[in-house]
């Protein structure tokens, strides 16, 4: 199958098993809201954030490196090797939440003790996160390997269902004292399990390749100097949201966050639309710059990044059709989150213009040569909450996370440009188109 085709069926495929398991997922949310009200919405979404947080930053940026290491070993047939790096990659992810889970307890108990939604659901929000991180990273291994359906199976489907499957424990009569903390733990320990059955998966899929190469000296080196950047890159992106709904914790009440929360949920569904363009192109493209065909690179690169942009797009506008009547499921306090919303979805569209940045200097060698826009971002998100929430609230809070996401994704492209002298934004190729549609029309009758 050809690569356009491929991007389309098979990122089509994938979101739809998304939209299955965010439905779920929304439904749980809205009998939260509706059973146990707005705040207690608010402080389980706090906790669910600091949980994805934590699970971003146990592997210690190997789960977004495993994306890529993955296919290069796979596609030279380093089996040997690739065992090596996810040996390391789930030791020290295990090792990451030991030590985060003893530390969270001295610091939260003496710092933060009447913490509703973090410091009182520390040990369960700790065993959900480490789930979470090694869930992502045999799930990116087995997409690199040009598995999808399989690698994002576990975050798509069956996450949402163990959700909703904690919410039913209002239903058992011992329950009737019901809080957040129930889910929390019901939550915790089954995403847990059936995060270490996909390690033995991901372990099943790596056996099969040989094991006659030998680990390259420095290679371990190697592998540090892409991740450590990629810790703050991959917090501040794929965790945007979850970090900014604690910024907002001392500026919104319980009950906003909840509606915000919502929001960015909202605007996640649509992004993951956008990302499964590259979940499915990704792995081909990682491939041919492992074979060193820079030509075929470049152009799967670009096909992948136009067709990133027009999924976008059609995200913007469905969230401007579609977004209050999924925001009124959670009840009419919630209608106040729709021009927000809408001006939250721009950035889906703004993010694909300038396009995959961070990876392309990761490519070049240069990963760390993002992190001065990926500050920037949030230093502007830091500031943006701090002069337009008191004042806006919720619309303060979009337009600050619009704003944060703009500067950042502004900068690092013109960062890669200076870097790499390639092009890598949607500017080029619809210049390019359009002059040949011009040319065209010219030499018509």
């Amino acid at each position: 199958m050809r690569l356009p085709a491929k991007i389309f069926t098979s990122s089509a495929l994938i979101f739809l098993s998304r939209i299955v398991g965010a439905a779920v997922m929304f439904g749980a949310q809205a009998l939260i809201a509706k059973w146990l009200g707005a705040e207690s919405l608010g402080q389980y979404l706090q906790a669910i954030a600091a949980a994805n947080l934590c699970g971003g930053l146990f592997p210690l940026g190997y789960q977004t490196i495993a994306a890529y290491f993955a296919a290069e070993y796979s596609s030279l047939g380093k089996g040997h090797t690739l065992r090596a790096f996810m040996k390391q990659t789930y030791m020290q992810t295990i090792g990451m939440s030991v030590m985060v889970l003893l530390v969270g307890l001295f610091v939260l108990e003496r710092f933060f003790p009447d913490n509703a939604a973090i410091t009182f659901n520390w040990p369960q929000i700790n065993l959900y996160a480490t789930g979470i991180a090694l869930a992502g990273i045999s799930g990116n291994v087995l997409i690199a390997m040009k598995r999808p359906f399989l690698g994002m199976g576990v975050d798509t489907i069956l996450r949402p269902l163990l959700i909703a499957a904690s919410l039913g424990m209002i239903f058992i009569p011992v329950t009737h004292n019901f809080h957040i903390a129930d889910m929390l733990w019901f939550a915790g320990i089954s995403f847990l399990f059936a995060a270490f059955v996909y390690v033995l998966i991901a372990r099943a899929a790596i056996l099969k390749l040989p094991s006659t190469d030998a680990l390259p000296e420095g290679e371990r080196s190697r592998w540090w100097r892409y991740a450590l950047p990629w810790t703050l890159i991959g917090l501040a992106t794929d965790f945007f949201f979850d970090l900014d709904l604690l910024l907002l914790s001392n500026s919104l009440s319980y009950s906003d966050i909840a509606v915000f929360g919502v929001m960015t949920r909202l605007f996640s569904l649509a992004s993951f639309g956008v990302s499964s363009v590259y979940l499915v192109s990704l792995p081909d493209v990682f491939a041919e710059r492992a074979k060193n065909n820079n030509q075929s690179f470049n152009s799967s690169l670009v096909k992948a990044n136009l067709a990133a942009m027009g999924i976008a797009v059609l995200m913007v506008a469905g969230i401007a059709v579609f977004g209050p009547f999924a925001l009124s499921f959670f009840g009419p306090e919630f209608d106040k989150g729709t021009m927000p919303l809408v001006i939250l979805s721009l950035a889906l569209a703004m993010r694909c213009v300038f396009g995959p940045a961070a990876l392309m200097l990761s490519l070049h060698d240069r990963p760390s040569a993002a992190l001065p826009s990926v500050a920037l971002g949030l230093v502007c998100l830091v500031v943006g909450n701090h002069l337009l929430v008191p004042t806006w609230g919720l619309h303060g809070a979009a337009w600050s996370a619009l704003i944060a996401m703009a500067v950042w994704s502004g900068t690092m492209w013109y960062r890669t440009l200076r870097v790499t002298g390639t092009d890598i934004s949607i500017f080029l190729p619809v210049w390019s188109l359009m002059k040949v549609r011009r040319a065209a029309g010219a030499s018509g009758p």
